[in-house]
């Protein structure tokens, strides 16, 4: 988790409506990937930002990774990040920016496939297709079973000395 705050973002959020567009118009470039992660983050001008990091699964750039960007600056872009999230299965719908962040582990292991487009130096990455959403995680590690339960205590034999 990040110590940024967003709060102040939270009604813009919620107002905003999610962006229409299918990115037909962007040139080939597709590539399947998993999300590996979603980070809270500031850009150069320190204008808060999503970063949605893409590992890629199949084809000769497996094993590569693709950067997926959402800037939290104006209702459009908080449109186009609702429109991403919505796209992975996330229901934004009455859920504040803060809320949602807490909601980004949840994302991993889900799998697209996107476009990417080149710009000069940068290049862009466009929701193409969801692949399989991600894996429900059962428990936690929070969840897990002492490794030696108090009522189980370990024999001599597997005491290390």
């Amino acid at each position: 988790m990040t110590d940024i705050d967003v709060s102040d973002l939270d009604d813009m959020f919620k107002e905003s409506d999610v962006a229409q567009g299918d990115g037909s118009e962007n040139p080939d470039g597709d590539y399947e990937v998993a999300i590996c992660g979603l980070q809270l983050g500031e850009s150069y001008n320190r204008n808060r930002m999503v970063t949605w990091r893409l590992g890629i699964v199949s084809g000769p750039c497996t094993g590569g990774t693709l950067l997926h960007k959402n800037t939290l600056l104006t209702q459009k872009n908080m449109g186009f990040f609702k429109k991403d999230l919505e796209f992975v299965g996330v229901d934004t719908k009455g859920l504040t920016l803060t809320e949602i962040t807490r909601k980004f582990p949840d994302l991993v292991g889900t799998r697209l496939l996107v476009r990417k487009e080149a710009d000069g130096q940068y290049y862009k990455t466009y929701f193409n297709e969801l692949l399989a959403p991600a894996p429900i995680r059962e428990s936690g590690p929070e969840d897990a079973p002492p490794d030696n339960p108090p009522d189980n205590p370990p024999d001599e034999d597997d005491m290390p000395f």
